[in-house]
């Protein structure tokens, strides 16, 4: 049995799923990875995986299966044809899209309930808890609609699982090895979980902003307690029960105290500080040399100014720890924060496509080179991107540098045809420039082109330039 509503997990899975975008919903995008394909819909249903019957669904609709086919794709659809996938989805009539969501969203409670009643017989106390914690069964909902939570069928339970980990018993992760510790459970310890996923090792900048996005959806509906609280099925005790003045009561080392909750240089690894941390990249809070935090959980000197900007922001005192008090006032100042303008790093921008292709390019640099990736990674392949979109490419196939380097080309097509489209950049200038600018860029050319009613002629290599081509 479960308590959460089909409501509160439509309102859940809006944000962590679609970052509240609306118009998420009804558009095709792709959020890369070798993995994933194209997605859509509330539950951002994976086309290749067939998430939830989405084939069938898209065929029912229209969709040939030459179209599935492109959708399944690892990424790769040029404008055009995203445009024109995105309009035949659009057009499915709403009610069949609810109808087709609602049986999904059925099916994941579900799935939620058999898994609480399979903790229930083999851990019984963590299983009581889930089972009177709609915020417990929500967090693992949405576990399993980004991971499955695998083995609620099977006899015998999957070694190294979420299912494992619940029911007590020790499961060794990319990240390390964990057990739940005595007999309670809270979201905190399904986070340290998916932290310590292949996906959270990889990625830990991406689960920490799911996580405030999960912390955002709770919090709105009064249902998010703070992390590292136990949630625990057994009622409060009366007062006579209790201790009386001539016994005190024993100190119980687990219980977690005022200031203990509060976050403090010096932390490494704390869940509670990587939410922290996203958070405040997500306000724009920098380090003091104004490079973007990273979501790590590790509170360093870093953390601790971007901390301090934030209490002189507020009024609050500019200690550089965060007690309940910033917390509080990082929540509030999140959940009531202007929405940014789309990125070209978002999936749902129109630009994210050849933004992605550039990137993959420009990490495989990164790559040969023995650089980690970093900022300016992204902002080369946002300047390769604007520029092929200004320069009409409707995809990058491949990005090549010039011998000395300070120069580059994304290109389109082969690169032994004398027809392949290019888009050139200097790339001292292309690496400094930030993705934001490289975003309003984009747009303009696109509004540009959509005036005109025609892609614009897009330069063609030839012979005669041969210091100004891309070469291999």
């Amino acid at each position: 049995m479960t308590d959460m509503t089909t409501d509160q997990l439509r309102t859940m899975l809006f944000s962590t799923e679609n970052s509240n975008n609306q118009a998420a919903l009804n558009t095709f995008s792709y959020a890369g990875g070798n993995k994933s394909s194209y997605s859509f819909g509330m539950l951002q249903f994976d086309v290749r995986t067939d998430h939830g019957g989405v084939q069938d669904f898209l065929r029912e609709n229209g969709f040939s299966q030459q179209q599935i086919q492109m959708l399944s794709q690892h990424g790769g659809l040029s404008e055009q044809e995203l445009s024109g996938l995105n309009a035949q989805l659009k057009a499915i009539p709403q009610d069949k899209i609810d109808t087709f969501t609602n049986s999904q969203l059925d099916a994941a409670t579900g799935r939620v309930s058999d898994v609480v009643d399979r903790i229930q017989n083999n851990n019984p106390v963590v299983g009581h808890a889930i089972a009177a914690s709609p915020e417990l069964q929500l967090a693992l909902a949405d576990y399993d609609n980004q991971f499955t939570i695998s083995g609620i069928d099977s006899a015998a339970t999957p070694n190294n699982s979420m299912l494992a980990y619940l029911e007590g018993k020790k499961v060794t992760l990319p990240g390390g090895t964990l057990q739940l510790q005595g007999d309670h459970v809270s979201r905190e310890d399904i986070q340290k979980f998916i932290n310590a996923t292949k996906y959270g090792v990889d990625h830990p900048t991406s689960v920490a902003n799911r996580e405030m996005r999960l912390e955002k959806a709770l919090h709105g509906m009064s249902l998010a307690q703070a992390q590292g609280q136990p949630t625990q099925n057994a009622p409060a005790s009366p007062a006579a029960d209790g201790p009386t003045a001539s016994t005190p009561a024993a100190p119980n080392p687990t219980a977690p105290t005022a200031a203990s909750q509060t976050l403090r240089e010096g932390l490494h690894d704390d869940d509670r500080v990587r939410v922290m941390q996203a958070t405040l990249v997500e306000l724009g809070y920098k380090d003091s040399h104004g490079r973007t935090l990273e979501a790590d959980g590790n509170f360093g000197p870093a953390t601790r100014h971007a901390v301090e900007a934030f209490q002189r922001d507020h009024g609050l005192t500019a200690d550089g720890a965060a007690g309940k008090n910033t917390l509080r006032e990082l929540r509030d100042a999140n959940a009531h924060r202007d929405v940014p303008p789309p990125s070209l790093e978002n999936a749902d921008h129109a630009g994210n496509g050849m933004y992605r292709q550039a990137l993959f390019a420009v990490q495989r640099f990164d790559a040969e080179q023995g650089r980690t990736s970093d900022q300016y990674t992204s902002n080369f392949a946002g300047s390769l991107a604007a520029k092929g979109k200004a320069e009409g490419l409707e995809r990058i196939d491949q990005v090549v540098l010039s011998d000395n380097r300070d120069r580059a080309w994304a290109v389109q097509g082969d690169m032994n045809s004398p027809f392949k489209r290019y888009a050139e950049v200097d790339t001292v200038q292309a690496v400094n420039t930030p993705l934001a600018q490289s975003t309003q860029a984009w747009e303009q050319s696109s509004a540009q082109q959509g005036q005109m009613q025609q892609t614009a002629p897009t330069q063609q290599l030839v012979e005669s330039q041969p210091n100004r081509q891309p070469g291999m």
